[in-house]
């Protein structure tokens, strides 16, 4: 017995000592009775968990499993279970417990059998936690970085690669593999990796770069294009670095990530921005970006020249200083309002000041371009130039302003504009004052109809309806014509409010507008009650003066008839007395009373004349080639010619007709030409020019000489009249110009005359042309 209690002691005082031990080393122990239950925590075990010893006391397995992880419960169990069964040696596992904070606290958990029962059966578990928080929250942080790198490297598209030179092997990542769209088996060889890069430039660019890395250890970053086992082509950055033994490369490390969405949408950047840079420099109008200060920052071409300033001028100003004091303050308070983000833009008329101190008119258009956080970056300003679209404007506004005060000054002459249904929308101050109606009454209430004669309406209306064979309604009797004419006049019987009617004449012209459509018709109206009036006395008096001119006609014959048979008888006596009794020849008044018998009858053959052109003459008329009456007039005057020792140039078109009385016609020529003869200057030789000129209509014949000439002023209001003559010649008879007169009416033509004393006459005639 007494060794058995030394050995107890011995026991006793051993355990004491690794106790003491434990407590020196910080472990936190735990012990368990399996037979039991009983738990022994030692201080450190407590503290561990943020607790004191006393405040766990008495240690029960239900606070065991309060602060255990619940996650961990069923791993503790397991490994606790293949210890006591043998399967293990000892019971370790890494566990949380929870603080007294609220906190996790990693633990290595190590225990194992301590004692037996005396039949065997474990009794005693001892154990020990020891606090790995911090290691394991570094682990953990560690594979979360890992994880983020892996992530990183999908989402990035970045994927690894590695050549062994030495073995000539290579690898690359799942990454790589995508990026190079092979399977996941594929394994690349050295030979094949230069098939990966097309022919041209990527293949000559990545097989230079791997040379010089070979050769001089340099690493390198590019971006190029790789052709994919898919055959697709793709941007990619392939990132490499050697590893250097002994002075030769041996390996090469690197990364390879897509970038080809990055590629495509650099280069549409780039292009998008070389549009806008062409868009920015060609446009047809002025572009300039404007700082939110109002700075320029950039101006094109078109801008300037639209101010008249350079480029470098326009940066060391602003727009403030450009644009027109009244149209300032608008542009600011539109300006500040983009600004506080009330709109996204705005559009506005204003002028700005030239160079050279002209106004220009402008349409300025404006829009903010602002960063992704919405800061204000600048704006964008487009300027189209106004200038002579608001000279029209005005000049438009001016000749509006001024028609108006003339339709309202035409206080007799009535404006009426309706729109295409015939409602009235002008009725000026005339149409007031001349229909009795003011402005309000009619104006978007009634149409013209309202004042024009119903039976005057109805016959018409009937008349229309014949002539398009279908029925004519409302406005279309006064403007149904206007579909093929370009206005219509038209005399009307017009009803005052009053009742009372008076005559019109009325001209109706459709409105239209910039597309050239018909929108409204326009009635210019006046009253001509005065005209018709004048009109029934005219006629009246031209009846009168007709059947007075057929009585003169009649007499005309009968005294032409009767002095001619008067006329012969006195000749054929003197004939008588010259042959039968020629002593009475001798009588003195014998001469005297011939003289008078001859000038009689060339009276009477002269009256005779003027009443044959007041008969037959339309009759009469045809078309003749004016050259050729013209050479055979020259022909029967050619003595003459010669004789004054002339010269006539004829310069008559051979294509020119007229139309008129081939007698008249030879008349007219000769007088025209024997009186430039007759009436030549003492000075010089007559030159005589005979020209036509033809319109659409006429024919103008101009007979010009260089003779004596006539004193307008003195004889011009008696130069066609019957026996007047102006020169003194002997032979002068004052009957040649009024018998040219008449024939020249007679054929509905006319004539003037031009001249100056011992300069020339131009006589010009005017008739009737071949149509």
């Amino acid at each position: 017995m007494t060794l058995i209690h030394a050995d107890a002691n011995s026991f006793e005082n051993q355990l004491q000592r690794f106790k003491k031990i434990i407590d020196s080393a910080g472990l936190g122990t735990w012990e368990y009775n399996l037979q039991t239950g009983q738990l022994i925590y030692n201080s450190h075990w407590a503290a561990t968990l943020g607790y004191t010893l006393d405040e766990i006391s008495p240690p029960t397995q239900q606070f065991w499993l309060s602060v255990l992880h619940p996650d961990d419960e069923p791993r503790v169990s397991k490994h606790m279970r293949a210890h006591l069964d043998g399967e293990v040696d000892y019971y370790e596992l890494e566990v949380r417990y929870r603080h007294k904070n609220g906190s996790w606290v990693w633990v290595i958990d190590k225990g194992s059998i301590a004692t037996f029962t005396s039949d065997g059966q474990p009794e005693w578990i001892m154990g020990s936690i020891r606090d790995i928080t911090e290691r394991k929250n570094n682990e953990l942080l560690l594979i979360h970085y890992k994880d983020l790198l892996q992530t990183t490297k999908e989402v990035a598209q970045i994927g690894t690669w590695e050549i062994d030179l030495v073995n000539r092997k290579v690898h690359w990542s799942a990454i790589a593999k995508k990026i190079f769209e092979v399977g996941p088996d594929y394994v690349p060889l050295c030979e094949n990796l230069i098939e990966f890069h097309p022919e041209g430039h990527s293949r000559q660019l990545i097989r230079a770069k791997l040379d010089n890395l070979i050769a001089n250890a340099e690493a390198f970053d590019v971006e190029l294009q790789v052709l994919t086992a898919a055959n697709n082509n793709k941007w990619v950055r392939i990132v490499a670095a050697p590893v250097i033994e002994n002075h030769k490369c041996v390996r090469i490390y690197g990364l390879v990530q897509d970038i080809d969405e990055k590629a495509v949408t650099l280069n549409r950047l780039a292009l998008e921005e070389e549009q806008f840079r062409l868009t920015f420099e060609f446009a047809p109008n002025g572009v300039a970006l404007v700082s939110p200060e109002g700075r320029w920052l950039r101006i094109n071409k078109n801008f300037c020249q639209l101010l008249g300033y350079s480029e470098d001028e326009l940066r060391v100003t602003d727009f403030q200083h450009l644009t027109h004091p009244d149209d300032l303050q608008a542009d600011l308070a539109l300006v500040a309002s983009v600004l506080r983000g009330e709109r996204d833009g705005f559009t506005m008329e204003k002028r700005y000041i030239h160079k050279n101190g002209n106004i220009i008119y402008a349409l300025l258009a404006v829009a903010l371009v602002k960063s992704k956080n919405g800061d204000p970056l600048y704006f964008i300003s487009q300027v189209n130039d106004i200038t002579q679209l608001k000279t029209l404007e005005f000049a438009l506004k001016e000749s509006v302003d001024k028609m108006k005060s003339i339709q309202n000054a035409s206080t007799r002459v009535g404006v009426v504009e309706t729109d295409l249904n015939g409602l009235i929308r002008v009725f000026n101050t005339g149409a007031e004052n001349l229909l009795g109606y003011t402005s309000q009454e009619v104006v978007d209430l009634h149409s013209p109809l309202l004042f024009h004669n119903k039976t005057e309406i109805a016959e018409r209306k009937s008349h229309l309806a014949q002539l398009y064979s279908r029925p004519i309604i409302g406005l279309e009797a006064l403007v149904i014509n206007l579909k093929t004419n370009a206005f219509e006049t038209q005399e009307w019987n017009l009803v005052r409010k009053d009742g009372s009617e008076f005559a019109v004449q009325t001209t109706v012209t459709p409105v239209k507008n910039a597309d050239n459509d018909v929108v409204g018709y326009l009635f210019i109206f006046f009253d001509i009650t005065l005209l018709k009036d004048a009109e029934q006395e005219v006629k009246t008096l031209l009846d009168v003066t007709r059947e007075q001119n057929n009585r003169l006609l009649n007499f005309a014959h009968i005294v032409s008839h009767n002095l001619r048979s008067h006329s012969g008888n006195i000749g054929m006596v003197l004939e008588l007395m010259q042959e039968e009794t020629p002593e009475s020849t001798q009588n003195e008044f014998y001469p005297l009373l011939q003289k008078a018998s001859n000038n009689l009858t060339d009276t009477i053959a002269h009256l005779n004349e003027i009443v044959l052109m007041s008969t037959g003459v339309e009759k009469s008329m045809v078309f003749l080639n004016l050259a050729e009456y013209v050479d055979r007039a020259l022909l029967n005057i050619q003595a003459i010619i010669l004789e004054n020792n002339a010269v006539v140039k004829n310069e008559v078109e051979k294509e020119v007709f007229v139309r008129a009385v081939p007698a008249y016609l030879e008349s007219i020529i000769l007088n025209l030409l024997t009186n430039a003869l007759k009436y030549k200057s003492p000075f010089r030789s007559p030159i005589i020019n005979i020209s036509a000129i033809a319109d659409d209509t006429h024919v103008s014949i101009v007979v010009k000489d260089n003779g004596s000439g006539i004193d307008l002023k003195l004889h011009g209001n008696k130069l066609f009249g019957m026996y007047k003559t102006f020169h003194g010649n002997r032979d002068a008879r004052g009957i040649g110009l009024f018998i040219t007169k008449n024939q020249v009416e007679a054929m509905g033509g006319s004539i003037e005359v031009a001249s100056k004393i011992n300069v020339g006459t131009v006589f010009t005639i005017y008739l009737q042309k071949q149509k």
